[in-house]
């Protein structure tokens, strides 16, 4: 006997095949099973959908961030430059502005003196900075309000020693107070530096010097203490430019002991100076600087009471190397 499936289905309106592809059973949270026909596309993912309902949700793990240490600056080497011990023939534009106060009667007179030279100068250093060298100086003025001094040429030897710088002309001057001669190798002397024979940056050396001057009959000792900084080296393709800072102090006395006039004169005085050296040719590049210098003239002519005089003089220097 065959029984068809619309009879069993009016028998039992619960049946469904056990190979139904279009069923899907569900279970519910009563526990009631419910069954309802589906495409076997919505009873897979919604099978799935059921069973990713009933997992616990994993929180996702970061992993930490591990930071990598930077690796040490690298150390540079300083830059060490090597100062040529033999300058050649260095030639040199000189200028120099002295603005001269003093007081007279208790007024105040100011003048302006303008000195200018053409200095060229050639040396040998040693170890320790010394030097022995010779030069000329050409085209020498002296400029003031009311008069012009002028000289053609001086020639002078220079020696630098561990205490004295010396700048002599050639022939030597019987008497070197107050005159052009004296006056003109003075510009040289600013050229005259005393350096190592290699420096770096941050190099510092100190020296001091006596030189002798006389001015107005007087003659003058002055003591120079110089501390020299070296702030920066400008290395290039053929040359290596040394840049120095150089501060100083000065102290003056002097003493006139003539018996129709003595007089004292004594002065204090500071001043910096930006200094630029050609290391390859041991040569001065350029030099700018200023300074001032107080002098106390205390004249003891006369006998009841002593006569003081104070003057001021500041100094704008300007030097450049010519090609």
């Amino acid at each position: 006997m065959t029984v068809r499936r619309t009879q069993v289905r009016r028998q039992n309106p619960a049946y469904r095949p056990a190979t139904a592809p279009y069923s899907c059973v569900v279970m519910r949270r009563d526990h009631r099973v419910v069954s309802f026909a589906k495409n076997a596309c919505t009873c897979a993912v919604l099978a799935y959908s059921t069973a990713s309902c009933a997992r616990p949700i994993v929180p996702r793990t970061i992993p930490p961030v591990v930071l990598t240490p930077a690796p040490p600056p690298m150390e540079i080497a300083p830059v060490l430059a090597v100062i040529a011990a033999e300058v050649r023939d260095a030639r040199y534009d000189v200028r120099s502005i002295a603005r001269v106060t003093s007081d007279s009667a208790g007024r105040p007179i100011e003048q302006r003196i303008t000195t200018s030279g053409v200095v060229t100068i050639a040396l040998q250093r040693s170890a320790d900075g010394a030097f022995r060298g010779s030069g000329r100086v050409d085209s020498f003025t002296v400029q003031m309000a009311s008069e012009a001094l002028r000289l053609d040429s001086v020639v002078f030897d220079a020696i630098l020693d561990v205490t004295s710088l010396r700048v002599v002309t050639r022939p030597s001057l019987v008497n070197e107070c107050d005159r052009a001669e004296t006056s003109a190798t003075a510009l040289a002397r600013e050229i005259l530096l005393r350096v190592p024979s290699a420096v770096q940056v941050g190099a510092r050396w100190v020296d001091s010097t006596i030189a002798f001057v006389c001015r107005s009959s007087v003659p003058i000792a002055v003591r120079t203490v110089n501390d020299y900084v070296v702030e920066r080296i400008d290395s290039r393709e053929k040359n290596t430019m040394v840049h120095v800072r150089r501060a100083f102090i000065v102290r003056m006395d002097g003493k006139l002991a003539s018996p129709w006039r003595p007089l004292e004169v004594s002065g204090v005085g500071s001043g910096a100076q930006q200094i630029v050296i050609d290391a390859v040719r041991g040569a001065v590049q350029s030099l700018n600087g200023a300074s001032t210098i107080t002098l106390q003239l205390i004249d003891r002519s006369r006998a009841s009471s002593a006569r003081a005089q104070r003057v001021v003089q500041q100094v704008e220097l300007k030097i450049e190397r010519r090609p």
